[in-house]
This record gives C-alpha cells, structure tokens and sequence, in this order.
C-alpha cells in the first residue's frame, strides 16, 4: 500500500512534530510505503491556498491508496 502523510497545524505557534511522528509510527506499522517526505504546514483550514495541501490534491489513484491524517479535522 502506497500513502502520504499530511500534518497541519493553524498557527505559527504549534508545532506539527507530533502529528509527523506519530503517522510515521504507523505507516510503519502498517507497511505503507510513503511516496513523499511529509506534507507540513502551519495554516489556517480557512484558507484555500494551502500549497502543501494543494500537493496532496495533485496525487492520483494510481500514485496513492491512502492520506494519513493525525485527525480528520486537519484536512479542512
């Protein structure tokens, strides 16, 4: 199974780490082999323009099967 991780935080002044570390224990767990390095960023759901989050949109089916997300509130 092939998957990318996305961590996202709202403010300058969380921290992302915990999220990262903990879907990297898991892809491993798991067997997920990861396609890319994690996608970070510290910023608002609200905003559209969330390039990190817009690289993730640009994957295909054939390139991944699954998003790890630390919560799901975290995609939006």
């Amino acid at each position: 199974m092939k998957g990318v991780i996305y961590s996202r935080v709202s403010t300058e002044e969380q921290d992302y780490e915990r999220q990262t570390n903990e879907l990297l224990e898991y892809a491993k767990r798991k067997k997920i082999k990861l396609v890319c390095e994690p996608l970070e960023e510290k910023e608002s759901g609200f905003n559209d323009e969330r390039s990190m989050f817009n690289r993730l949109l640009n994957f295909t089916k054939e390139e991944i099967d699954i998003i790890l997300v630390w919560e799901l509130t975290r995609l939006s």
